[in-house]
């Protein structure tokens, strides 16, 4: 009976801690992942020079481990099915991009599990296109 007891007590403990690892995990991936923002926030103005159909790009932290990129366009861009269908056809592309490049420099970075989300609005600020992308 005491073997049971201790048996008991031993995987409760073992659990309590794993508990307080996992915690200790996101909260060290969360503040991995802000500072990876930051620095990638000094890349914003080449962007915008470079792509002159966007009108602002931003690019924020969801912690414990979403980075997510927000795109203003500058132009009207279609709307209803039209526009639906022009940007699911960008989705390979992106899940590829964070595939290949995003996902292996956010680990490197020690954000665990990795997640990325692509958010479109138009000029008027109204979101027109959101995707969540995970590692494949």
């Amino acid at each position: 009976m005491r073997r049971l007891a201790a048996a008991c007590a031993a995987l409760l403990l073992t659990v309590g801690l794993a508990a307080c690892s996992s915690d200790t995990d996101s909260a060290d991936s969360a503040a991995a992942l802000e500072e990876y923002v930051e620095t990638m926030q000094a890349e914003v103005p080449t962007f915008l020079e470079s792509f002159t159909m966007y009108s602002d790009f931003r690019i924020e932290a969801d912690p414990p481990s979403t980075l997510v990129y927000e795109y203003d366009f500058t132009d009207e861009v279609p709307r209803g099915e039209a526009g639906d269908t022009y940007m699911d056809r960008m989705r390979p592309t992106l899940q590829t991009m964070a595939d290949t490049q995003l996902f292996p420099e956010m680990r490197e970075h020690g954000i665990a599990d990795p997640r990325v989300r692509f958010r479109y609005f138009d000029r008027d600020g109204e979101e027109i296109w959101s995707v969540l992308i995970t590692p494949s």
